[in-house]
C-alpha cells in the first residue's frame, strides 16, 4: 500500500458507496474491538486492534473525501499503519 500510494498508481474508485461502507465497517468493528470486554492478558491486543482498525477507517472515510493530491500520501500513511499493526502485534505475542 505505500508503495502504490507513493506511486500514484491509484486504480479504484474512492468515491463510490462500496469505499464508504467499507470505511465506516472498519471505523465501527475497530470501536467494537476497544469496547468489548475480554481477558486481561489480551487487553492490549485488543486495544492495538481497535486503534488501529478505527484509524484505518478515518483514513479511509478521509480519502474519499480529500482533493485526489491528497490520496497518495493518505494511501501510504495506511499502509505504514498497518505495518505498525503488524509489528506491535508480533511484539505482544
Amino acid at each position: 500500500m505505500v508503495w502504490l500510494g507513493l506511486s500514484g498508481h491509484i486504480l479504484f474508485d474512492r468515491r463510490k458507496p462500496g469505499w464508504l461502507l467499507l470505511s465506516i465497517a472498519l471505523i465501527l468493528w475497530g470501536v467494537r474491538a476497544l469496547y468489548k470486554p475480554g481477558q486481561w492478558w489480551s487487553r492490549q491486543e485488543q486495544w492495538t486492534r481497535g486503534l488501529s482498525l478505527t484509524l484505518l477507517g478515518l483514513v479511509m472515510l478521509a480519502i474519499s473525501r480529500v482533493p485526489f493530491e491528497w490520496v497518495g500520501p493518505l494511501l501510504a500513511f495506511a499502509g505504514v499503519l498497518l505495518a505498525l499493526r503488524g509489528l506491535v502485534g508480533s511484539a505482544l505475542i
